[in-house]
């Protein structure tokens, strides 16, 4: 079953919602800079949370996953920028924080002034692409340090998410690409040095030649 809050008016209910089951999926689709929820979210049980627009969550809020999606639905349109900014993300068992579904349609950014991994959970983050995704922590995170060995980058090494800074108040998170996306990157430089210097071998070849 999927739920939809939609619409150009902010909703005034202040209370938690709850969405439980794998088919359950609560989208949050407010336009014109409404806010979808106020209260604390809690997504269990393989169910999904969705954010269709932008700044849908209540700033004061706590999101909490068990088991759970939170996905930054993919736009048809590549220059719409996404931003969730609340309060608090904490996981519980496996859950996942998907930054986009088909392709790195448009910037998307996660602010959060906290955030919480239980002990032998882990936060899958998927999708993400480093310049265009940005999962962001406030410095003052209580939580941060222990977070941090319990995040895992798809398709990046695994127990090398680490910390890079961002701005003075907030470090952004990041996955370490795997080698063989540094030695590709490498060739592909070598490859273009060869090349240039033997541009200009036939350049001062032909100059020399052109002299007598």
């Amino acid at each position: 079953m999927a739920a939809v809050l939609g619409g150009d008016k902010s909703n005034t209910f202040t209370g938690p919602v709850e969405v439980s089951g794998q088919y359950n999926v609560l989208s949050l689709a407010k336009t014109n800079g409404a806010i979808a929820t106020r209260g604390d979210i809690f997504i269990n049980n393989h169910a999904k949370l969705n954010t269709w627009g932008t700044r849908q969550i209540e700033r004061n809020s706590t999101v909490r996953l068990r088991d759970a999606f939170f996905q930054f639905a993919d736009h048809s349109d590549a220059s719409f920028i996404k931003e969730e900014c609340f309060h608090k993300l904490v996981a519980e068992g496996k859950s996942f924080l998907q930054f986009n579904w088909i392709g790195p349609l448009g910037k998307r950014f996660l602010y959060l002034d906290d955030l919480s991994i239980d002990s032998g959970a882990e936060l899958v983050v998927s999708g993400w692409v480093e310049g265009t995704h940005f999962f962001l922590v406030r410095k003052t995170s209580s939580g941060l340090e222990d977070a941090l060995k319990r995040i895992a980058f798809e398709g990046y090494i695994p127990g090398r998410t680490h910390l890079e800074h961002y701005n003075e108040d907030y470090w952004m998170i990041s996955g370490t690409p795997e080698p063989a996306t540094y030695g590709a990157g490498l060739m592909l430089a070598a490859l273009g040095l060869v090349c240039y210097r033997r541009r200009q071998k036939q350049r001062s070849a032909r100059l020399a030649a052109g002299a007598y």
